[in-house]
């Protein structure tokens, strides 16, 4: 939830003027279906076990009829019918079953119960639920093969049935909360400031993390070098005692074509997000031993550094 928030957030206005919702709406909406299904779990618990804590099988059935929120009919009708040798286990495991049919119940939304626990109106919780949601028999004209690497379920988790809303784990909205905003972004033509704010966050993040973890070391971001006439960019270099540790950020994820072994798309993958990071922290760790052996176009390439790379023993690279 933080994540999504502090990564998303950004994008609402962009997204509200061509959705109808913003980023902070969809995270919000799911949050609070999470948190209406867990308080709806629990208090199934909580009746059933009243109902599991009895012993005596009439008791059991009489516990049950009271607590079940929308069973109708008489106890003692349906303690006539259990057999003179039944167990209570026998009765138990009835019961569970019989229990059983509420689990849609359980998983079933209406806009208007998440709306008001969200804070928001009714009319833009549709537009949220109806964005992340498929209706019965949308995925018909579907490969299914295609469906174990590249699961439309993954981007909508929401079956929509007209009055209401089916979702099973609404906690899948935050397992795939990067592909369901990839794609939302995608519909709202709003791809390229996604793309923009998830590079920005994640090098905002990475040098936060770097900073508060290593407090005694010293950091440059974002640091701007050149060698042979070539203008090189190293995301962040951190020296702490003789160690310097190179880390380069890629915010690149895994296209469908890519999940789905497509052979050119996933090379281009191994590319963007493995070969690419590895040649430029190599390519500075190459400069900073050879600025250690005196070379004195090594040492001005690394001047925009400020750092003392002579006393530099160890190199890590990430």
């Amino acid at each position: 939830l933080r994540i999504s928030t502090e990564l998303y957030a950004a994008l609402d206005e962009f997204l509200k003027a061509k959705k109808g919702f913003s980023a902070s709406d969809l995270i919000a909406a799911g949050q609070h279906m999470v948190k209406i299904l867990q308080d709806r779990a629990n208090d199934r618990l909580r009746w059933m076990g009243r109902v599991v804590r009895e012993h005596n099988v009439r008791r059991i059935v009489r516990t049950y009829y009271k607590y079940h929120p929308t069973i109708e009919g008489n106890p003692d009708d349906f303690i006539k019918t259990i057999p003179p040798n039944a167990t209570r286990e026998n009765v138990l495991a009835l019961i569970m079953q019989h229990a059983d049919l509420l689990i849609e119940q359980t998983m079933t939304f209406v806009a208007e119960d998440i709306s008001i626990a969200a804070g928001l109106t009714a009319g833009v919780m549709r537009r949220v639920l109806n964005d992340l949601s498929k209706i019965p028999g949308d995925l018909k004209a579907q490969n299914p093969e295609h469906f174990f690497m590249g699961n439309p379920i993954w981007e909508f988790p929401v079956i929509n049935l007209g009055d209401r809303y089916l979702c099973v784990i609404p906690q899948a909205i935050f397992s795939h909360i990067h592909r369901i905003m990839h794609r939302v972004a995608k519909e709202a033509d709003v791809l390229p400031q996604l793309e923009s704010r998830r590079s920005r966050y994640l090098e905002e993040k990475v040098a936060h993390l770097l900073a508060s973890s290593f407090a005694t070391g010293t950091l440059r971001n974002n640091t701007r070098w050149r060698l042979d006439q070539v203008e090189y960019e190293t995301d962040h270099l951190l020296l702490i005692d003789k160690i310097a540790l190179i880390v380069e950020d890629k915010s690149h994820s895994l296209t469908e074509r890519g999940l789905r072994g497509a052979p050119e798309r996933v090379r281009e993958h191994v590319r963007d997000l493995l070969e690419s990071p590895s040649e430029q922290s190599a390519r500075l760790e190459r400069v900073i031993l050879r600025a250690k052996s005196n070379d004195g176009e090594a040492i001005a390439s690394l001047a925009p550094f400020n750092l003392p790379f002579s006393e530099v023993e160890r190199i890590i690279r990430i």
